[in-house]
């Protein structure tokens, strides 16, 4: 974050960095829940079960629930503040298990594949787990395996087809 402070509306682009998001306890977050037309927060919520009165997850309505929620915006609109946001509701024990993946930072944009998406949120899962010394059931592991094995599977044969090679 840049600690130069801007006193006039031209100054505004010196002072702040649109590609470095602001979480949600800094000083400069600001709440632009209002600007967003018709999206609001408790939508979301309301899609994942939780009471929205509280920030609490309702886990009586938690039942395999599978939501799925695309952000889009212009850079520097403020999309991973929101996240960052959402994420610190969230991420509770009667809540979610978030695992924050930024690919942005650690993967090469120019080259990269769905699958190195896929290998690189799998990693952040592992080292978050590892973190908070979870002990994963073998089901789920072998359920993962199971998963990964078929999507290589699906990349080698896109491969072949193409007249490449096998990974």
């Amino acid at each position: 974050m840049s600690e130069k402070i801007a006193t006039d509306l031209k100054y505004i682009p010196i002072a702040v960095k649109f590609n470095e998001p602001v979480p949600p306890d800094h000083p400069y977050y600001t709440d632009l829940s209002g600007l967003r037309g018709t999206f609001k927060r408790n939508m979301l919520f309301r899609e994942l079960n939780m009471d929205i009165s509280e920030d609490k997850f309702n886990a009586e309505l938690f039942s395999g629930l599978k939501s799925f929620v695309f952000l889009a915006g212009m850079p520097g609109s403020g999309k991973t503040t929101e996240l960052l946001s959402y994420r610190k509701i969230l991420n509770e024990p009667d809540a979610f298990f978030v695992i924050w993946c930024s690919i942005d930072e650690e993967l090469d944009i120019n080259d990269m594949e769905y699958m190195d998406i896929v290998i690189f949120q799998l990693e952040k899962l592992v080292e978050r787990v590892k973190q908070e010394n979870i002990r994963i059931k073998e089901n789920v592991i072998n359920s993962m395996n199971e998963w990964f094995g078929k999507r290589i599977k699906e990349i080698n044969k896109k491969i072949s087809a193409e007249g490449g090679f096998e990974t």
